[in-house]
């Protein structure tokens, strides 16, 4: 099971072509175009700055002497059939071009999106008793995942952005683990004084899928991660983009191609952001009059995404597959 966006497996190549030296794409400027084995008209790729951290983080080898494309490379050669958290309503020609490219058998086994949260306990209820007494449709959720964390000074602008935004926010704010300073140095000096009555810095855990889900909620500023996108296809809000690492910035590429989100403006070259550009992409996804095609296709998309019999059909046909295939992929 292959947990990385088609579109980025697509954008890979086939095995032959991962970056090495006797591929044809050997350098981060390469992968800020559209590889040539994408038929058709796409403007699928990193930016700069994307590309060369995929090449620090995926690329270059790393503590176990083995880069993570060199055990895709193994990963793939040595199976007999792929599949992937994926569906047709969200990436139809990229699964489709991707056995092409495999040579091999793809199988999409849909979003496998989680259970809305229960009760449960208490935890996170003064979030939720905060996001009761806000309109609807108006609070911006920010959260970065569990692994996904900001540079210093990109999570002060990003606070200046949502300062600037004057949007009521929920933000779980993860404390990056190679930083031994507090919460509070994260933070431009006073943003939380000057913020706290619109906005709840959250400094752990909190009830994800119930903050998606709650009435209040207008839009989702998120790193890209897959498992989080999924998520909110469950609950059709809007996304503010700002994609981190690896196949990050190819799935903002195709959620903004998909006409439900907006990407924060950055420098090519580092990466970095204005406050301006943060609030314009918070207020374009959640109240803006010119976002509100944004906004109505993330609710079109949440109606075709949510069914539970289409989504099952994946995973009956994934299964049926293994069973007429039970003896012929027993090393895929």
């Amino acid at each position: 099971m292959c947990y990385c966006i088609a579109g980025f497996l697509v954008f890979s190549g086939p095995p032959s072509e991962f970056p090495s030296e006797s591929s044809s794409r050997k350098t981060p400027e390469q992968f800020t175009v559209p590889p040539p084995w994408i038929p058709f008209p796409s403007k699928l790729c990193f930016r700069l700055h994307e590309a060369r951290r995929l090449f620090s983080d995926s690329v270059e080898l790393n503590l176990s002497g083995v880069s993570d494309y060199q055990r895709l490379k193994l990963t793939l050669d040595g199976c007999k059939a792929v599949a992937t958290r994926s569906s047709t309503e969200v990436e139809s020609q990229w699964l489709e071009l991707l056995p092409k490219l495999y040579e091999k058998p793809v199988i999409p086994v849909g979003l496998l999106q989680p259970e809305t949260e229960g009760s449960g306990g208490s935890e996170g209820n003064h979030i939720l008793h905060w996001l009761s007494k806000q309109s609807s449709r108006s609070v911006v959720y920010i959260a970065f995942g569990s692994e996904a964390t900001l540079r210093t000074e990109f999570t002060h602008e990003l606070a200046r952005g949502l300062e600037l935004a004057k949007l009521p926010f929920i933000w779980a704010l993860r404390k990056p683990s190679d930083i031994a300073a507090d919460f509070e140095e994260l933070l431009p000096e006073g943003f939380e004084e000057r913020t706290k009555g619109y906005g709840i810095i959250a400094k752990g855990w909190v009830p994800q899928l119930k903050i998606l889900d709650h009435e209040s909620v207008g839009g989702f500023l998120t790193h890209c991660g897959w498992s989080s996108v999924i998520e909110n296809f469950h609950y059709g809000h809007p996304l503010v983009l700002l994609p981190i690492f690896i196949d990050h910035g190819i799935i903002a590429r195709i959620l903004v191609e998909k006409g439900i989100a907006v990407e924060i403006e950055r420098d090519e070259e580092d990466g970095s952001f204005t406050k301006e550009a943060v609030a314009a992409a918070v207020r374009l996804a959640v109240v803006e009059e010119e976002g509100e095609w944004m906004r109505r296709r993330a609710k079109e998309l949440r109606e075709v995404l949510v069914n539970k019999d289409r989504q099952g059909k994946y995973i009956d046909e994934f299964i049926n597959y293994l069973q007429n295939h039970e003896s012929k992929t027993s090393n895929a």
